[in-house]
């Protein structure tokens, strides 16, 4: 069930930090032509990072979906069919608000899915990317994917490529990673600023 903003503003610890915004998105296809078919977004405590609540929904899209794309998802056109466009999926007060009360996105590579949600407000946000931080912190880690990330840090399996399940999995790293090292959002922040600065930039010149 979903909780007021209100309700979740105040059981937040008293520092006058908005919620941290996280976001997953699964697509058509990987250019800047294909379509979000699926969003999802958490709202989550920038103390301790725990999730506080959720928003899932399956998009429908004008565009096919790419065979090698469906493969990973497992996402197809008829599933879509009477599922909400992205348009009205940011009509609905849920989402809109959420990124209304944040000004901190995060997400795993994120700047993909700031780049194929198009939305001006999220792209203008700071940045928390667990890439670029488990990148830093764990260099001989085989690779830096989620189910590695999962793998490493001893964290609760999970369905990969389910936009839900990817973004709440990225809150459970920074709560490690919190919980392990004491790193806070600013940290998080910071060890991001790569990753942004390299690639946030291009998507701030198309949509702002």
């Amino acid at each position: 069930m979903l909780l007021g903003l209100s309700l979740l503003l105040s059981v937040l610890p008293k520092t006058n930090m908005q919620p941290i915004l996280g976001i997953d998105t699964e697509t058509t296809g990987v250019s800047n032509e294909d379509e979000v078919i699926q969003v999802a977004a958490i709202l989550v405590d920038p103390v301790d990072f725990q999730i506080l609540d959720r928003f899932e929904t399956l998009v429908k899209a004008d565009r096919p979906i790419h065979p090698k794309a469906q493969e990973v998802h497992g996402i197809s056109a008829e599933m879509l069919q009477d599922k909400p466009t992205m348009q009205q999926v940011w009509q609905d007060s849920t989402l809109s608000g959420w990124v209304q009360q944040s000004s901190v996105v995060l997400g795993h590579n994120v700047v993909f899915d700031i780049r194929m949600l198009k939305h001006p407000a999220i792209s203008t946000m700071s940045v928390v990317d667990t890439l670029p931080i488990v990148r830093t912190l764990f260099p001989t880690w085989r690779n830096h994917k989620l189910g590695t990330c999962v793998e490493y840090l001893e964290l609760p399996e999970f369905k990969a490529h389910d936009a839900l399940a990817d973004v709440e999995v990225t809150a459970k790293i920074l709560q490690r990673l919190s919980q392990d090292r004491g790193l806070t959002l600013q940290d998080f922040i910071t060890m991001s600023g790569r990753l942004k600065q390299h690639y946030l930039d291009l998507v701030k010149k198309r949509f702002v």
